[in-house]
């Protein structure tokens, strides 16, 4: 039941499990534990329920409706658009990229893109 229920808020605010997992400082193994049907440990629980905003009771199955302080993705899309910001005030060096970005064809960010997913992949496959 975690499982579905975690994967479905995850695609609800069109993250990855893996994606939200990393937000929240867990590790990408944990995420294939719960898929295989590990009950997530109550640090964890408590981790997913405050990130989505929703009662550990949801997340387990005995509510099937978040609680009434759920929120909607587009408030968690703000979120993470304020984690980023953050990221870029902490790393100058991704700021000059960003910079360094501006003159760049959709076909080249769409490039650029997919070699940096591509070698996120490959870090988390390490």
């Amino acid at each position: 039941m975690f499982w579905e229920t975690f994967k479905n808020l995850c695609a609800a605010v069109g993250l990855s499990p893996n994606a939200v997992a990393k937000k929240m400082g867990l590790s990408s193994a944990i995420v294939t534990y719960w898929s295989r049907g590990t009950a997530p440990s109550i640090d964890s629980l408590n981790k997913v329920a405050e990130f989505f905003n929703v009662s550990i009771d949801y997340l387990t199955g005995k509510e099937e409706t978040p609680t009434s302080d759920y929120v909607p993705s587009s408030t968690l899309e703000a979120r993470s658009l304020i984690d980023d910001v953050e990221l870029l005030h902490k790393n100058p060096e991704l700021r000059v990229l960003l910079s360094a970005s501006s003159k760049l064809t959709k076909a080249d960010v769409a490039a650029i893109t997919e070699i940096a997913l591509r070698m996120n992949r490959e870090r988390e496959d390490e």
